[in-house]
């Protein structure tokens, strides 16, 4: 929290220029460290299709999660502009592999490009969820400090007893 509370003092356009680039990063980073601790943990291996379906889900997640936290401003707006501009690229996504499915390609009748559609469809059902939670957890940034103070101030009094 303490990253975030000095984000928080920043001046404001310098978090508008900030917030996407720190949510790509970020979502970047612990995306593909959690995979990599997935793919080469010798003790659990889950399978293949779990890894595939699930790897998206959690980007556009952190994705999410990160643009609402980083942005100063008109946060619920931000997240809904990028979960919409997501679903339109799955849209299009889904509708190429239809259109080449009807025209005989054989890509579009591979398991691979089926696959990578529906992790699509569950991507689309978990921003949705991700949305829901945000929204009802939207505080502004007011609110937002105070709880942090009060937080900081409870573990100070943790910390002395």
């Amino acid at each position: 929290m303490v990253i975030y509370e000095r984000y928080c003092k920043l001046p404001v356009w310098i978090r508008w220029l900030l917030f996407l680039p720190l949510s790509f990063i970020a979502t970047t980073a612990l995306a593909w460290s959690l995979r990599l601790i997935v793919q080469f943990n010798p003790i659990v291996e889950p399978p293949q299709i779990i890894v595939d379906l699930g790897f998206p889900v959690l980007c556009q997640s952190i994705f999410l999660g990160l643009v609402f936290y980083t942005v100063p401003k008109w946060k619920i707006g931000w997240v809904k502009s990028f979960f919409i501009f997501r679903t339109i690229f799955s849209i299009g996504y889904i509708i190429l592999g239809v259109v080449g499915l009807l025209q005989g390609l054989k890509a579009a009748s591979e398991w691979e490009y089926w696959k990578a559609g529906i992790a699509e469809a569950i991507v689309f059902l978990g921003s949705l969820y991700v949305m829901y939670e945000l929204k009802d957890n939207n505080l502004t940034e007011t609110e937002f400090r105070t709880m942090l103070a009060e937080n900081s101030i409870q573990k100070d009094e943790i910390a002395t007893v």
